[in-house]
């Protein structure tokens, strides 16, 4: 029996950010997150209750207020993780839009 305690290998820590870029990236997303705020409100409260039939104004809701969060949680549990994180409500501002439009593209076409 030994008395010798095993080698064990520190855990990885990677790359440190300069302090600078941190906040810089936090910076951008949060004002991208603000950005993406605002559209999903405009979409939820005027947008969507153009359509005719209801029922495309209310997925047009859900899916403005899933993108927003979408992108914002990833912003959250990106910049956690130490990775670059600003684009991710601005993924978030794109899908919402394109949400929109594929809505009032099916609602046309049932529509017509």
């Amino acid at each position: 029996m030994t008395t010798k305690t095993p080698n064990i290998p520190a855990p990885a820590t990677g790359r440190s950010r300069p302090r600078a870029i941190v906040i810089l990236d936090i910076a951008i997303a949060i004002v991208f997150s603000l950005v993406g705020l605002i559209f999903m409100l405009a979409l939820a409260s005027y947008y969507a209750d153009q359509f005719l039939l209801p029922v495309f104004g209310i997925f047009t809701k859900i899916l403005a207020v899933g993108s927003w969060f979408a992108g914002t949680a990833l912003f959250i549990f990106f910049e956690v993780r130490g990775r670059w994180a600003f684009y991710w409500p601005l993924v978030g501002i794109v899908a919402m839009f394109a949400f929109y439009y594929l809505v009032l593209f099916i609602a046309s076409r049932v529509a017509a």
